[in-house]
């Protein structure tokens, strides 16, 4: 019995624990990527089938792979192509753009300046033709009125191209620490016979405290008046209210431009920082004003917000850094 159970121990180990062994071993070895691995086929028993159907797996799994690497590097390929072109393509979409634009913008330049100019030559011919013919008194006084007309419009011309200049400016001006409720106040001296004479009532309301802010104290005097030129011009009777607020924040200052005028439709609002454009119906107004605007609030790293509804009013909100470290990079 004794010598039977080791047989019979040898026979179990040998033809089934032993093959067992070999196929988990081979188990392992596929979960570890390793598809070079082959059983050893050394029956033709069920255990040897095993081992061929194992084998066989291998190899076929050891073939996907291979064709999926072959896949994913094609695909990569592909990818990094198609990027690229996709990054030509937007470059040449970018150069159209910017293409169009400046097409654009000189056409608008050149209509807008030479409206002016028209003026200046036409003017400028009478007054040659009746000095030349009545260089009496009259003829003088109508001269010198032709003169003004002729001065203005060189003016408007003047202030078309200063706007530009302003527009197109990537850089600050001298930038120091200023209180802003001075820089307004010297804004609102300004034009404040402007509001007078139409019967505008200008409020403030500032903070008791000095609001000091580290920026181009120009630059935001210039936002002012356009702001506040901007306002004047939405009243089409002479009398309204225009309230100019100051709000301190921890690190930004608010400052509101709210008017009761006639407001701006919903339609003209997405486009009121574009340049020259604009829906006034004075032909001094060269559609630059709030561009300029929005370029100076810009490059102080700040925002501008426009809530306005028709017949009630319009406020526009800026929101501009204290500090110069809140201003972006490339900005200073």
């Amino acid at each position: 019995i004794f010598f039977a159970t080791i047989a019979n121990g040898i026979f179990i180990h040998q033809k089934f624990q032993k093959p067992i062994s070999k196929l988990m071993s081979g188990i392992h070895q596929v979960a570890d990527l390793n598809l070079d691995y082959t059983l050893e086929i050394n029956s033709s028993d069920e255990f040897g089938e095993v081992a061929r159907a194992f084998n066989k797996m291998t190899r076929k799994l050891k073939v996907a792979r291979e064709e999926l690497e072959e896949w994913s590097n094609k695909l990569e390929e592909k990818v990094a192509q198609k990027t690229k072109e996709l990054e030509r393509t937007q470059q040449q979409l970018i150069l159209a753009e910017k293409m169009s634009s400046m097409g654009k913008l000189a056409a608008v330049v050149a209509h807008e300046i030479n409206n002016p100019i028209s003026g200046i030559l036409t003017y400028a011919k009478f007054l040659i033709k009746n000095l030349e013919k009545n260089p009496n008194s009259e003829t003088i006084a109508e001269a010198i009125n032709d003169l003004k007309i002729i001065r203005d419009e060189s003016k408007r011309c003047g202030d078309i191209i200063k706007n530009l200049l302003l527009f197109s400016r990537k850089s600050f001006g001298e930038r120091a620490l200023n209180d802003l409720k001075n820089l307004i106040d010297k804004a609102t001296d300004l034009i404040g016979h402007k509001y007078k004479n139409h019967g505008i009532e200008l409020i403030k309301e500032y903070p008791q405290e000095p609001v000091m802010i580290y920026c181009d104290g120009a630059a935001v005097q210039q936002i002012m008046i356009a702001l506040l030129i901007n306002a004047l011009e939405s009243f089409h009777q002479n009398s309204g209210r225009v309230k100019v607020k100051i709000s301190n924040q921890k690190k930004h200052v608010l400052i509101s431009v709210q008017d009761n005028g006639c407001g701006i439709p919903e339609n003209v609002l997405p486009h009121i920082f574009e340049p020259f454009y604009t829906t006034k119906e004075t032909v001094k107004n060269t559609g630059l004003g709030l561009s300029v605007v929005y370029g100076n609030v810009q490059r102080h790293g700040g925002e501008i917000e426009v809530k306005s509804k028709v017949g009630e009013g319009t406020t526009f909100i800026i929101k501009l850094p204290i500090s110069s470290d809140e201003v972006p990079n490339g900005q200073s």
